[in-house]
């Protein structure tokens, strides 16, 4: 698959719908979220398939439980699915994440960016979203990509990652 994320170069420029929770508030507002709010702050996106499975429920408990050790080192954390306002609301609400889930729910964004591609499944054609995650510095360069992600442990290997980052100069 090629990806136009490249180590090194700017990150592509994003602003889509979201949701978000502030601390532990169980109302959940829309907003926008982006890139040029992101500025000057490092910033990890992850994307994955769809909420409520369980590969997705997984890599959100990860982050979800690591959301303070990167708000400790200066990295947003932010998600990018395919749902709905709607089904990631509920998804934010039931996990309790404290991070802005972003919705690219026709995949306008994911598909020009290569993250949606065509797979069987039973012998069938589905679209699937590339389970890939995103290291981004303050200056918007993206400085680490992870390309099929496995969802167990990939919470801690991010954040392993963003410590390292966090020692750069000029990173946040």
């Amino acid at each position: 698959m090629a990806f136009d994320f490249i180590v090194g170069e700017p990150f592509p420029v994003f602003e889509l719908p979201s949701v978000a929770r502030r601390d532990s508030d169980l109302a959940v507002v829309e907003c926008l979220v982006s890139n040029q709010m992101l500025r000057g702050k490092s910033f990890v996106l992850w994307v994955f398939p769809k909420a409520h499975t369980s590969g997705c429920t997984l890599e959100a408990r990860e982050f979800a439980a690591l959301f303070n050790e990167f708000g400790q080192l200066g990295v947003e954390v932010v998600e990018l699915s395919r749902d709905s306002l709607a089904a990631a609301s509920k998804f934010s609400l039931t996990q309790g994440l404290l991070f802005p889930l972003m919705c690219d729910k026709n995949g306008v964004w994911l598909c020009d960016h290569s993250l949606i591609f065509e797979a069987k499944m039973y012998g069938k054609p589905v679209t699937e979203v590339a389970r890939t995650t995103f290291l981004v510095d303050g200056q918007g360069i993206t400085r680490r990509v992870w390309e099929q992600v496995a969802p167990s442990g990939h919470g801690a290997l991010v954040l392993d990652a963003a410590r390292e980052l966090a020692r750069l100069p000029n990173s946040a």
